[in-house]
C-alpha cells in the first residue's frame, strides 16, 4: 500500500470519528479495499490505528458527556455511564484472568 500524506491520515481519524467503514475508507484514498479489509481484521496498521484514534475521541466526547448529564442527575444517563461502567469492568476481568 501506498504511503499517505498527513493531510490524509487526518482525514482518517476525522472519518472514523463519524463512523465510516473501511470499504468507505477504500474509496476515499482510492486504495484496495482487501489490504485494507487485512489490516482491519488484524487490528493493526497505519490506516486501522488513524481510524480508531477517530473512533475513540468521539467516543470519549460522548462518555463525557453522558457523565455530564449523569452528574447534572439524568437517571438514563446515570444508568448508561453505570452499564458503561460495569462493561469496561467485565472486559478488563475477563483480559486478567
Amino acid at each position: 500500500m501506498r504511503e499517505l500524506t498527513e493531510a490524509e491520515m487526518a482525514n482518517i481519524e476525522k472519518m472514523g470519528s463519524v463512523g465510516f467503514s473501511y470499504k468507505e475508507l477504500a474509496v476515499a484514498l482510492s486504495v484496495s479495499e482487501l489490504e485494507l479489509r487485512e489490516e482491519f481484521e488484524k487490528k493493526e496498521g497505519k490506516i486501522y490505528l488513524a481510524w480508531m484514534k477517530g473512533r475513540l475521541q468521539t467516543e470519549l466526547e460522548l462518555r463525557m458527556a453522558i457523565l455530564r448529564d449523569a452528574k447534572d442527575g439524568s437517571t438514563p444517563m446515570l444508568s448508561k455511564i453505570q452499564n458503561i461502567l460495569q462493561t469496561t469492568d467485565e472486559e478488563h476481568e475477563k483480559l486478567l484472568y
